[in-house]
């Protein structure tokens, strides 16, 4: 039976109002985390077009898309942070916003485990293996759809910051000239930089390009490469042998899979 998505894009959209202020100095983390969400859902179904996914693959990636970040609304209302080491952790707290106020309750329970595992699991280090082939693969969509929308904000962001200034996108941390050993080290052999060695803007930027060898699907890689992702990260860097060496490495690896990936399908139509 097909779902309902435009009740569940009223819901949200009626929860998410009540965080806006009258003073509309105040709105910008959440008119942020709202956009992001349209985006993401944008993204997460360009994904699905890509995969000739089924209607049913649509509707629950759509879900899941939807309610990836709602717990970013509390988060920040309470501890104006979206940093989930100095507050709560926001896919935890989406989940617990989504049962508290039953918003899934109609669903089967496979889908309401599917959807909460992606959301549990689309913002950390690496995703666990030990889950069903279907779970996986619905966390992969979501995880490749969220860093495209992230990457969007943080280039549009960077390319007017000096005329506007924000700590919210910049994650509070410091602009000093610099980049951390270990993020650039993970990075040069090809792992994945942690948030936990986050110390500069120029780190963020670091950790943003190491999400390249965490992609999943055709889509993703070709859009990293008409938009010019890596590219344009490159140009906001310091141009060190080491970064430098990065970024080639991450271009020849984007190019090998975009080759390698050629016509995937969807395995759940």
């Amino acid at each position: 039976m097909p779902m309902n998505i435009s009740s569940y894009k009223e819901w949200f959209q009626s929860y998410t109002d009540q965080f806006l202020y009258q003073d509309e100095t105040k709105n910008y983390p959440f008119i942020i985390k709202k956009r992001h969400t349209e985006q993401v859902c944008q993204m997460i179904l360009a994904i699905c077009d890509d995969l000739n996914a089924s209607e049913h693959v649509r509707e629950l990636a759509q879900l899941i898309a939807l309610f990836h970040d709602l717990g970013r609304f509390k988060q920040y209302a309470r501890f104006h942070t979206f940093k989930d080491s100095e507050s709560i952790n926001h896919s935890i707290q989406s989940i617990k916003d989504l049962v508290h106020h039953h918003v899934l309750d109609d669903l089967p329970l496979k889908q309401r485990r599917i959807i909460f595992n992606a959301i549990r699991f689309h913002s950390v280090a690496s995703i666990p293996h030990n889950k069903d082939p279907e779970t996986l693969f619905y966390m992969r969509l979501i995880r490749d759809a969220d860093k495209m929308d992230i990457w969007r904000i943080f280039i549009d962001y960077y390319h007017s910051r000096d005329i506007y200034k924000n700590d919210v996108i910049e994650l509070g941390v410091s602009d000093l000239p610099v980049c951390s050993e270990n993020i650039l080290n993970a990075l040069l052999v090809g792992r994945i930089a942690l948030t936990s060695e986050l110390k500069t803007l120029n780190d963020f930027k670091l950790i943003q390009l190491g999400w390249v060898y965490d992609l999943n699907f055709r889509f993703t890689f070709e859009y990293l490469k008409n938009e010019r992702i890596i590219e344009q990260l490159d140009d906001i860097l310091p141009k060190t042998e080491k970064v430098q060496t990065i970024v080639s490495k991450l271009l020849n690896y984007r190019d090998t899979q975009i080759k390698n990936q050629s016509g995937e399908m969807d395995p759940f139509v």
